[in-house]
């Protein structure tokens, strides 16, 4: 019977482990992906920023002609 406690704990005792493990990989990874995401907003920003920019730029000289 000692030995079926010893088996059950062990096996109880790695498979936490594994979960643990399994959660930080996971975790890991998903800050790995909020970063690039955050990464493709900032450059998207950037982008609309200028488009808006250039927008403004031509509208003034449209305003000008006129």
């Amino acid at each position: 019977m000692d030995e079926v406690v010893t088996s059950v704990n062990t096996s109880q005792s790695a498979l936490g482990a594994n979960l643990v493990r399994k959660f930080d990989e996971n975790h890991q990874q998903f800050a790995n992906e909020i970063t690039s995401v955050r990464l493709q907003l900032a450059e998207l920003v950037d982008c609309l920023k200028e488009l808006s920019d250039a927008k403004k730029g031509e509208s003034s000289k449209k305003r000008r002609l006129v």
